[in-house]
């Protein structure tokens, strides 16, 4: 079985943590730009649990992601502010310091901030390449393994496999992931 590394952007977030918290998929790291923390709090901010009818709970599903996350997000963000970025981060169980850019935008980071943008994500990478070097083989047979995943999770609950899995697709390979 394969290892593969997932990068998410904006709402690309939501299939990102989709496919890294669930157990068929094996994810070395994910790596998270301008994330949203739920489809819905980008309409209204102030909602405390993802309702069942959000196609984006990544507040939520992000704390049964195992692999490492690394997460970035411009402080100057009108479309997704930065609290959305922050509440990922609390609610993730293993979180890579998390790089706040200063004076950035939604759209910009990685225009404007290049240099800095490659080195950041060089870093991640080569973090995961050290932990995955003295990890034992079994230790690696059970990195797809993720806690309370059951057939009664929210995301079968609310559509079904098939359907979520059609909607991964298409979304995923729209935004890149």
């Amino acid at each position: 079985m394969k290892t593969y590394f997932r990068y998410g952007r904006s709402i690309g977030s939501g299939p990102t943590l989709y496919i890294a918290s669930h157990p068929d998929y094996r994810v070395a790291g994910v790596i998270l730009h301008s994330p949203i923390s739920s489809g819905l709090r980008v309409l209204k901010p102030t909602i405390k649990q993802s309702p069942s009818y959000d196609l984006f709970p990544n507040v939520e599903m992000i704390s049964h992601t195992r692999c490492p996350v690394f997460l970035m997000h411009g402080t100057d963000d009108r479309e997704v502010p930065i609290v959305h970025g922050r509440s990922l981060v609390q609610n993730c169980k293993n979180a890579f310091d998390p790089w706040w850019v200063e004076g950035a935008g939604h759209n910009d980071i990685d225009i404007r901030f290049r240099k800095i943008y490659f080195l950041r994500i060089a870093k991640f990478v080569k973090y995961l390449f050290e932990m995955f070097s003295k990890k034992t083989e079994e230790d690696l047979k059970t990195l797809h393994k993720v806690e309370n995943w059951t057939i009664n999770h929210m995301y079968f609950k609310k559509r079904g496999v098939k359907y979520i899995l059609n909607w991964i697709r298409t979304v995923g390979i729209y935004f890149g992931v």
